[in-house]
């Protein structure tokens, strides 16, 4: 059997993927929603009997098109393991440019699925848009499929407990710190990773020293406050031992109001962490961030913070 090829990051795609079954979008976070459309590519490609293949793109359209950086649910990295852990066979991440963005939607179908990957199927969500200006959607793959006569899937919004699940509706709970309902919805506690870097070490004076995470700069941080935490340590913490702890997402306004960080006191470890890699889940906000009129206060807070955690850590 010859090679797939399981994840590309080049402008064409792998010859290998002939014949896929193809499904597109952001993908960002990999929720719920995301992964019933990755069960139907499944489902397209075991009965046309192949590759199932996701297409994304990176760096998000609008930091190429307009300068911006939207805050995104995941780096690209873990959003291509996440889709590849759904069970789809490969993933093609398009680098967006300015020329990509000048194809149109009929031009995108016609050279790029039908042509470069010869696609025996799309599955399509409620939102799929592509081509020039997002002018590509539904209407216009139906009218494809029956003048061509791949298959084609267009499914519902995805719902939960009678609410729509979607990227942008996760980002506003992470926003107002809904971290239940967050977690709920992409299948898993809201995650940030990157390396621990040196503070100003003031928790540890304090007797609570923190990991001080190094953020990316596109990725979407929480409401400001205190958190109940579980961290991960190394690049894949997928299958890493866990610690639990607390967490300061905000800007220490008792210290120095200063950037936007985050800093995690971790429960019942005594090992240096600097430039290790982390992934922190964050489980539940206690409470707002707060300027406190003396270190005291500052220190008793956290132990009151600590204490909270645990036993809420202890209940769940």
């Amino acid at each position: 059997m010859p090679h797939i090829e399981t994840v590309s990051f080049d402008p064409e795609p792998h010859p290998s993927w002939a014949g896929c079954a193809v499904a597109l979008g952001n993908f960002d976070g990999v929720h719920l929603g995301h992964r019933e459309l990755l069960c139907h590519l499944r489902q397209m490609a075991d009965r046309h009997e192949a590759i199932a293949l996701a297409v994304t793109f990176h760096p998000h359209p609008a930091e190429v098109l307009a300068n911006k950086r939207p805050r995104r649910l995941m780096p690209i990295e873990d959003r291509v393991n996440a889709l590849l852990a759904a069970g789809i066979d490969a993933v093609w991440v398009v680098p967006f440019t300015r020329e990509l963005a000048t194809v149109s939607a009929e031009e995108y179908i016609e050279e790029t699925l039908l042509q470069k990957l010869s696609m025996c199927g799309f599955v399509a969500g409620p939102d799929t848009r592509f081509g020039a200006r997002r002018a590509g959607g539904a209407a216009l793959l139906r009218e494809y499929a029956r003048r061509v006569g791949f298959d084609l899937e267009v499914l519902t919004p995805f719902e939960l407990n009678g609410e729509r699940v979607s990227s942008s509706a996760i980002r506003c709970l992470l926003e107002e710190g809904d971290m239940g309902r967050a977690a709920a919805w992409l299948g898993h506690p809201y995650r940030l990773k990157g390396k621990v870097v040196h503070g100003m070490q003031v928790g540890r004076k304090l007797g609570f020293p923190t990991a001080n995470l190094e953020l990316g700069r596109d990725i979407l941080v929480p409401a400001k406050g205190i958190y109940v935490v579980r961290v991960r340590m190394g690049n894949d913490a997928r299958h890493a031992p866990t610690l639990d702890g607390v967490a300061n997402v905000g800007t220490r306004p008792t210290l120095d109001d200063g950037p936007l960080m985050v800093e995690a006191h971790l429960f019942d470890i005594e090992e240096d962490l600097y430039g290790q890699s982390i992934t922190i889940e964050l489980l539940l906000r206690l409470r707002n961030e707060e300027k406190y009129d003396s270190l005291d206060e500052l220190k008793a807070a956290i132990a009151e913070d600590v204490r909270m955690a645990r036993a809420w850590l202890q209940r769940s």
